[in-house]
């Protein structure tokens, strides 16, 4: 979704329209990656890792 925000920043809604599909459909970057893991909330504590941690060092195999 970045990229196509990045493709049509400081466009015009008409000029949006215009815009042919295959424009639209811009691979994401690596700017796009690091800004997104900028915005995305830690879904897992740090108590709740160290667990999951513990537990594989008694019961995984790697």
């Amino acid at each position: 979704m970045m990229s196509f925000r990045r493709r049509i920043s400081g466009l015009t809604p008409e000029q949006v329209r215009n815009i042919p599909k295959e424009e639209l459909e811009v691979p994401p970057n690596m700017d796009d990656f690091e800004l997104a893991i900028k915005k995305v909330n830690k879904s897992v504590s740090a108590q709740d890792l160290e667990k999951y941690q513990n537990w594989m060092k008694e019961f995984g195999s790697v």
